[in-house]
């Protein structure tokens, strides 16, 4: 209601954190308690002035809608989290019925002359070659081909909680970093005569101190984690496996903010690294780390393209 207060249309689509969750949890203060979840039924409701009361049209099996940004941009908000009576999946998908929709919904609006603008929470993409399952749609095949069929090459995802871009079968998928995450980001689209997109990540308005104190402690979390794995490894020191998480730690928040490129000198002639390949290839971490650099050395946080 706040960025609604200012001028700015608020249109919601579900994650897979949002309904049917029987592990769903309340907060306040220094507490963390159990609460009911809700259904798809109540997401509806709950964001009636959001979206789902301004839509000029809803799938009917789904919490999929669209609506009119301009006369020349419609919005396509696609529900494809996977839920079975109701309960989530580990995994998203759209289904046939959905894609029926879909279909008639991009014809419709290419018949008018709109440029349509999709989004949906899980990617569209493979953005990273560890992670796939669990993050890209199943059909993620039949989606981006009904996509191209209508010229629509501009997807805008999230669910990584990683800013990255990537370009495939002749779509641009963006996933947006969390605001929640490191450094705390949101993505601006502007569109020039309908067709015409220029994206661009900003961050959330805090005090130097503060964003700091998110940086050290995104960043000693991950560290940690790398030292639980590191520490069954007897050809290293203590030494030389502190370096090596520092380092890892470093390349993990340069990644999940969009600009790994940065590190491409450093990464060269990095000592750390080069402890990575020769004493750290056989762990999990090494894997990770080295799929960073795999179609990231590029700045993810702008995009100028015609859709």
């Amino acid at each position: 209601r706040i960025i609604r207060e200012q001028g700015i249309s608020v249109y919601v689509l579900p994650g897979n954190h949002d309904i049917g969750r029987p592990d769903a949890k309340g907060y306040f203060e220094d507490q963390v308690f159990s609460v009911p979840t809700i259904t798809e039924r109540e997401f509806a409701a709950l964001y009636e002035e959001f979206g789902y009361g301004q839509t000029i049209s809803r799938d009917p099996n789904s919490l999929s809608y669209v609506a009119k940004l301009s006369d020349e941009n419609w919005l396509f908000c696609l529900d494809n989290c996977c839920r079975i009576n109701g309960v989530p999946e580990h995994y998203g998908e759209l289904s046939e019925d959905t894609m029926t929709w879909l279909s008639e919904m991009l014809k419709k609006a290419r018949e008018i002359g709109v440029f349509p603008i999709v989004a949906g929470h899980y990617n569209l993409a493979y953005h990273n070659k560890v992670f796939k399952y669990g993050f890209t749609m199943r059909n993620h095949d039949k989606v981006g081909e009904l996509l191209r069929k209508y010229n629509t090459v501009l997807y805008l995802s999230g669910h990584m909680h990683m800013q990255h871009m990537k370009f495939q079968s002749g779509i641009v998928d963006i996933a947006t970093s969390s605001p929640a995450t490191y450094p705390h980001q949101f993505g601006v689209l502007q569109m020039e005569h309908g067709n015409k997109a220029h994206y661009q990540t900003q961050m959330i308005r805090m005090d130097r101190a503060e964003r700091e104190g998110f940086r050290w402690f995104y960043q000693n979390k991950f560290k940690r984690q790398v030292l639980n794995e590191l520490e069954h490894k007897s050809n290293l020191t203590k030494e030389e496996k502190e370096r090596m998480a520092d380092f890892a730690a470093k390349m993990n928040l340069f990644y999940f903010s969009g600009y790994f490129y940065m590190l491409e000198a450093e990464l060269g002639n990095s000592e750390e690294w080069a402890l990575w390949i020769e004493k750290g290839n056989d762990i999990f971490f090494y894997s990770y780390l080295k799929s960073m650099i795999y179609d990231s050395m590029r700045n993810h946080n702008i995009y100028t393209d015609s859709i």
